[in-house]
């Protein structure tokens, strides 16, 4: 302990850490007060390591999620400008494909999204998808993770899935022509391709 301490003081380190599996002796703890050392367990120092990886790694999502959210947006009022002024005037069907699937991948990561909020809050969650959907129907959630740090991993390897699916689209939006749109466009007509027809009551 008191090699430690000054080690410390000869190097300007912040702190130093103790690591003893046995516990601390009362001289060690009394010089810990007035030194700049921790005294730790290493059940202890896995734990803060653990809190300190969940709280990174956490941040790290909502940040990539935000990110990729902002970038599908983007994408998908320009595919719209396309839309809405070409309809009738080109065959707009890989435009209209991949508009949806922005849009799977935004559902994607809003359902990520709230399972994290959901799981940071400690209240119970779906899970978050096991896979980017193909359908809006095929949305799946993955529940039987073994610990947070599997599903935390997950969550990692599906938002990186979904930066290289919009990065693959990015491709298309940006080979997209200039459209004449005017700043507020007029509904679209009903039945078309691009606005589906609204189902008829029975």
């Amino acid at each position: 302990m008191a090699s430690l301490r000054q080690r410390v003081t000869d190097t300007g380190a912040d702190k130093g850490i103790l690591v003893c599996p046995a516990g601390f002796q009362i001289g060690a703890i009394r010089q810990a007060d007035i030194a700049s050392v921790v005294l730790i367990t290493p059940d202890e120092l896995e734990e803060k390591l653990w809190a300190e990886f969940r709280r990174l790694v956490t941040e790290a999502a909502f940040k990539q999620i935000r990110e990729l959210r902002d970038r599908i947006v983007t994408y998908r009022l320009r595919l719209e400008d396309y839309l809405y002024a070409y309809e009738d005037a080109r065959e707009i069907d890989i435009e209209h494909a991949a508009y949806l699937r922005f849009e799977l991948l935004f559902v994607a990561l809003v359902a990520t999204q709230c399972h994290l909020e959901e799981w940071e809050a400690g209240r119970p969650s779906l899970g978050p998808p096991a896979k980017i959907p193909e359908t809006t129907t095929a949305l799946e959630a993955k529940t039987d993770f073994e610990d947070d740090k599997e599903m935390l991993e997950h969550v990692m390897r599906l938002i990186l899935k979904a930066r290289e699916r919009v990065d693959e689209e990015s491709v298309l939006v940006a080979s997209l022509p200039d459209s004449p749109r005017s700043p507020v466009p007029p509904p679209p007509a009903e039945g078309s391709r691009y606005f589906p027809r609204k189902p008829k009551r029975r």
